[in-house]
């Protein structure tokens, strides 16, 4: 039986609004190589029910898992994603994005071309309601919104010098970008190097930061293939106590550290990069420097 060139892993939590938009956007792939993995963690509204309607669809092609209990976080539903996929490469997607019809098509050719370990899209946020359905109006509404000199403007292989990529972290915090949904990660690189997801908020910087730190071929590309929707029931944007919410941070940044410098030290990669998270995390605080419920801006603090 051919494997698939692709699997689609998709942490599933209560997105009934949203699950079957993003089903319907990998149905439209024009790459039809891929198989799709969904990790459902314990929804407790219609978002199975959905999934299941989808399967006559996909052909064979969609895995429904589910989780034991409710990890409250990506990161765990990404795991067993990750276990049950059988794609050279791997897409893991979040259950409200929604990717271009040519996605799959953009991005494969450029991973084999590279032989890369990871391929990294650039990422629009905060695409407005309106503009959820229309790709093109992603671009059109992030005209001259680019920080200057952190996009690529051809598929770019970053240095090899890990010291120099330490380096390109620490000047810029958003020159490489962090979220999975941008990437498509090589699945044999993240089975050899034992790199895996945390089970906290913070999932998606901590396996990015290991992902940068140990690739042999990382590309850039200028390529935006999803649609990052904001809206009041993501999960970066639920908002707590001001008080709760920092302390739940902090103590999900004390376990990301560690996290990371188990997994260096297991690389045997210098702990430098850790340190400079403890700078950035730094600077996101100082930014947020009235630290009062009235003025603290929560959404920086992410």
């Amino acid at each position: 039986m051919e494997l698939p060139a692709i699997s689609v892993i998709i942490p599933l939590y209560n997105a009934e609004r949203f699950i079957g938009e993003l089903l319907d956007s990998i149905l439209a792939q024009t790459f039809k190589n891929f198989e799709v993995i969904v990790v459902d963690d314990c929804s407790t509204d219609n978002s199975v029910a959905v999934v299941e309607s989808y399967r006559e669809r996909f052909g064979g092609r969609l895995k429904l898992v589910h989780t034991e209990k409710n990890s409250g976080a990506p990161g765990v539903p990404s795991n067993i994603g990750l276990s049950f996929s059988r794609g050279e490469y791997l897409s893991i997607l979040d259950d409200d994005d929604i990717i271009t019809p040519t996605a799959f098509e953009e991005l494969y050719p450029i991973a084999k071309a590279f032989d890369a370990d990871v391929v990294a899209c650039e990422i629009y946020f905060n695409v407005p309601a309106e503009h959820w359905h229309d790709p093109a109006a992603w671009q059109a509404f992030h005209e001259g919104k680019k920080p200057d000199g952190n996009f690529v403007d051809k598929p770019t292989l970053i240095t090899a010098d890990i010291a120099e990529r330490v380096n390109m972290v620490a000047r810029r915090e958003n020159v490489l970008p962090w979220p999975m949904w941008a990437k498509l990660i090589r699945r044999d690189f993240l089975l050899e190097n034992d790199i895996r997801f945390a089970d906290n908020v913070l999932q998606d910087v901590i396996a990015a930061q290991c992902m940068i730190y140990v690739a042999k071929n990382y590309v850039r590309v200028p390529n935006v293939v999803n649609c990052y929707r904001n809206h009041t029931t993501s999960l970066s944007n639920r908002k707590e106590d001001t008080l709760k919410y920092i302390r739940k941070y902090l103590r999900v940044l004390t376990n990301g550290f560690k996290h990371m410098d188990d997994f260096f030290e297991r690389q045997g990669i210098f702990p430098t990069p850790t340190r400079f998270e403890v700078q950035r995390t730094g600077k996101l605080f100082q930014r947020n420097n009235r630290l009062s419920p009235k003025n603290l801006q929560l959404h920086s603090l992410l």
